[in-house]
């Protein structure tokens, strides 16, 4: 489980987080609203590449995060194949053999082709580079996932196909977004509201204070 607890994050003196708390266990949940609101700011807490000022954050022991980001943040020196590797080389104790199985695997689970593979980041499409930025996600099999905004700047056809994957990968966690139609094509049905700083659970008649 992951478990937020009174998560509170100040900017110059503007309270982006107020008071938050969420707790995601065998679910995908989405967090709607505007940019800016502070979306990416939670997700950075709770994967641990920001400090909160107040709260904690607990994830239960033996169970791992994946993070997507929302620029997708590739490697533009390296290959597709050398992106979506890059965490088993520098954390895991996998041979050689068993991350090319593992690669493999994932670059099926995403309908990528071995020629693919070989192209240099710099030469990949916003859509291109959000479906290795998956691929890195998963490639240690993590827990949950968490996904920010991911499929803001993309065309229609684009859009659905990377909200296919994410429904298909059927990983609990977290998509963060502004974009009603991004959580309907995945099919969340637990959705929270980031608005001023504060969450609450969303409805179709409005919103509830969590």
């Amino acid at each position: 489980m992951i478990k937020v607890i009174n998560i509170s994050k100040t900017f110059d003196g503007i309270k982006i987080l107020d008071d938050i708390s969420i707790e995601v266990s065998g679910e995908l949940v989405a967090i709607l609203g505007p940019t800016g609101e502070g979306k990416t700011v939670l997700l950075k807490i709770i994967t641990g590449l920001l400090k909160p000022d107040s709260g904690k954050v607990f994830i239960d022991q033996g169970e791992t995060l994946g993070y997507v980001f929302q620029h997708s943040a590739l490697f533009d020196s390296l290959t597709v194949e050398e992106n979506i590797r890059l965490p088993l080389e520098e954390c895991s104790c996998l041979k050689e053999k068993e991350i090319r199985e593992r690669v493999k695997i994932v670059t099926n689970m995403l309908d990528i082709e071995g020629s693919f593979l070989k192209r240099n980041a710099t030469k990949l499409s916003g859509g291109e580079r959000k479906i290795v930025a998956i691929g890195r996600a998963i490639i240690n099999d993590p827990t949950y996932l968490l996904y920010d905004e991911p499929t803001t700047g993309l065309d229609q056809v684009t859009h659905d196909r990377i909200c296919d994957i994410i429904r298909n990968l059927n990983k609990p966690g977290i998509v963060v977004t502004h974009n009603m139609d991004t959580i309907k094509k995945i099919g969340i049905n637990i959705i929270y509201s980031l608005k001023s700083g504060r969450l609450s659970l969303y409805s179709n008649h409005g919103l509830t204070k969590e």
